[in-house]
């Protein structure tokens, strides 16, 4: 994905947006990512919390 990255560790979900010299918009390419992002942990039980992170000190 071009706006951010989504990975599953001990079931927990974290998307982490990698666009902090933009400071992270919530565009059309990051809500269509969000979304793509949510449906998968919808869909998949072994993902019991999902943490939003911005990084790179832009939210």
């Amino acid at each position: 994905m071009e706006t951010l990255d989504f990975s599953v560790e001990n079931a927990v979900g974290w998307i982490r947006l990698t666009r902090p010299e933009i400071h992270n918009p919530l565009d059309v390419p990051l809500r269509t990512d969000l979304m793509t992002v949510l449906e998968q942990v919808r869909n998949d039980p072994a993902v019991r919390v999902l943490v939003l992170n911005g990084g790179a000190g832009a939210f």
